[in-house]
């Protein structure tokens, strides 16, 4: 395969790998090879949900990650470095040289961190920031020794352009993994799923649709799925459609984008439909979808409510079914009068539930609650 068809088959093994976590390491290993760089560590932290973390990486043995936390580099790598990509910004790719203005001023900012890279054969370093707010970091980053000499610009755009894909996938896998614990096959999580699903086949016809795909067309009849090929019914926002669909199946407009990000108007009330349309590498996703899977399209309701995380608010800090309810509804109407007229209630049950729900999460008023609350918002991001 030359360059193209490399990369292209990589975002796709990317999406692949958000429906089956043990690709992962392939997709790093592919990373690694395509790089020329010696080791490469997708990483991702999450303090308020913690069943999220992850580190995915390729030639990285497990010495070096239990010295990596143990030794509190972790910490470091994410102050100096996250720090430093943060500055440029998230999905903006650049090599620790590059950031620090040379090799000599990053060895001096990371410190006695220096050390133990050099240890691993992974001083010279190039990444992108994928997620960074005080509580979750995630980035992708590939590393070999000094001797090897910087990543290249080109390798340095690369890892920018598979950014966006690493950055949905992610999000793919979180809205997975919400649900994976209560049902086995995919078609099941798909059907319990918020986000509306649809799976196309290589000739861009319908595959699957979840059931809350179904949902939304029944109430906003804006595509046209019963005839060959998915198409829009607005013909401007067709016209967008069908490039992105073409890129994503045949990969033949230059420059390839690998899917893409588009709205879908339902009224002139600035209402609309978002959608992502992502590749895969033509799997077969379950017994229970029989046609070889080549697109997905993830469609969202731009006015849906507010969805948490309830499995954490039920295991990690152990609400009550009527305490997460309150949650959720407080969520999007934050005031306790509507959520008692909303949830049939008195003012003062809802209080009661409230000081419980500050107990156990340790929140101290309402403004931090709702903070507290965003934070474990689970709804499906569409990246461009």
């Amino acid at each position: 395969m030359n360059t193209l068809d490399i990369e292209s088959h990589l975002i796709g093994s990317i999406y692949d790998a958000a429906l089956e976590s043990t690709l992962w390491p392939q997709v790093m290993a592919n990373i690694v090879s395509f790089t020329q760089a010696n080791t490469a560590t997708f990483f991702g932290m999450d303090a308020l949900n913690p069943d999220y973390n992850f580190v995915f990486s390729h030639n990285v043995c497990q010495q070096n990650v239990k010295e990596y936390f143990e030794e509190g580099w972790s910490h470091i790598d994410k102050k100096v470095l996250g720090g430093a990509l943060a500055r440029v910004g998230v999905g903006v790719a650049s090599t620790n040289s590059v950031l620090f203005g040379s090799f000599d001023n990053y060895k001096q900012a990371v410190g006695d961190f220096y050390h133990f890279l050099k240890k691993w054969n992974m001083t010279m370093q190039a990444g992108v920031l994928l997620e960074h707010s005080p509580f979750r970091w995630v980035t992708l980053g590939i590393h070999r020794a000094e001797e090897f000499g910087d990543f290249s610009p080109q390798t340095v755009a690369f890892l920018e352009r598979i950014a966006p894909h690493l950055r949905r996938s992610l999000q793919i896998h979180r809205k997975l993994s919400i649900y994976k614990e209560q049902h086995q096959s995919l078609h099941q999580i798909f059907n319990s799923m918020h986000t509306g699903i649809l799976l196309l086949n290589k000739q861009g016809d319908v595959a699957y649709s979840n059931h809350a795909m179904e949902q939304l067309l029944l109430k906003y009849p804006v595509l046209d799925i019963e005839h060959t090929g998915l198409k829009a019914l607005d013909s401007l926002k067709n016209a967008e459609l069908q490039y992105i669909l073409k890129d994503t199946l045949f990969a033949e407009p230059i420059p390839k984008r690998y899917g893409g990000v588009l709205t879908l108007p339902v009224n002139p009330f600035n209402h609309h439909l978002l959608l992502t349309v992502v590749p895969f590498t033509s799997l077969a996703l379950s017994t229970n979808i029989t046609q070889q899977v080549s697109a997905a399209i993830f469609i969202t309701d731009s006015q849906e409510p507010n969805y948490i995380c309830t499995q954490v608010l039920q295991k990690t800090y152990h609400l009550t079914e009527s305490e997460i309810r309150l949650c959720e509804s407080f969520v999007n109407s934050p005031n306790l009068e509507q959520v008692a007229i909303t949830l049939n209630l008195s003012l003062a049950s809802v209080r009661t539930y409230i000081k419980s729900i500050y107990q156990k999460t340790q929140q101290h008023s309402q403004a931090e609650l709702l903070k507290f609350l965003l934070g474990l918002k689970v709804n499906f991001e569409h990246i461009r």
